[in-house]
């Protein structure tokens, strides 16, 4: 795991911006995991103002959601398609068919995760991961536990989830959808971007962690040959 130290979050975006340009220019149909939050959003909008309208290059890009709050959908403000709706998906020029995920306002969430456990097993080694980590070391919405799921799956969502400023505001929401461990370590690069000064305790663990434990999710991301942490001044 290689960690970067940004001064600027603005500079880390723009780096982050270049790596997922960079990915799509090697590989044009590549197949890219994004997570939705406050994280990777300027690094998202970077990449929209490198593109310029210019979305050609990415017209075979394909995205998957990382994760979903249960009964949140695309017309719901604070819901993961939204977000990636109103940051990924317009500006960059993604085709409504190069874009999945899990759709939470079924009555058949399983069904939903078994549609998705076969794309991912179709897809095998997505080309790039973008994640952020939650306060309690989750990724995605693999929280602190005695097991995570290794695939696709609805989840019980820990209490710093719930309060999550994303969601403020709504009904109550205590489950999720999350892309399993598995699955994300299975991509071939990932890229964890970690910002401001409510996250400087989860990074210090992160990188003054040894041992890979069910209970810090993010520490299982030591076990991948290819991660790595940018962070920005706020954070470390």
């Amino acid at each position: 795991m290689k960690f970067i130290c940004i001064e600027s979050e603005h500079t880390l975006a723009d780096k982050a911006a270049g790596e997922i340009i960079g990915i799509v220019n090697a590989k044009p149909d590549a197949f890219i995991m994004l997570a939705s939050g406050q994280s990777p959003t300027l690094a998202y909008d970077c990449v929209s103002k490198k593109l310029n309208g210019d979305t050609a290059r990415f017209a075979s890009v394909k995205v998957h959601k990382l994760d979903e709050w249960e009964g949140l959908g695309l017309s719901d403000p604070q819901s993961c398609d939204s977000y990636l709706m109103k940051h990924v998906l317009q500006p960059w020029g993604i085709k409504t068919a190069n874009y999945s995920g899990i759709n939470a306002l079924s009555s058949n969430l399983q069904q939903e995760c078994d549609k998705a456990n076969a794309l991912l097993n179709d897809i095998i080694n997505p080309d790039l991961c973008i994640l952020g980590i939650g306060l309690n070391g989750h990724i995605g919405f693999n929280e602190p536990a005695d097991a995570l799921p290794a695939q696709t799956a609805v989840v019980k969502l820990a209490d710093s989830s719930m309060k999550h400023p994303m969601i403020e505001g709504t009904a109550p929401i205590t489950r999720g959808i999350t892309t399993g461990i598995a699955q994300i370590l299975m991509s071939k690069k990932i890229i964890v971007i970690v910002t401001g000064k409510n996250k400087q305790a989860v990074l210090k663990r992160l990188m003054e962690t040894t041992q890979v434990s069910t209970q810090f999710p993010a520490s299982l991301l030591l076990t991948h040959p290819d991660v790595t942490v940018m962070y920005d001044a706020q954070a470390k």
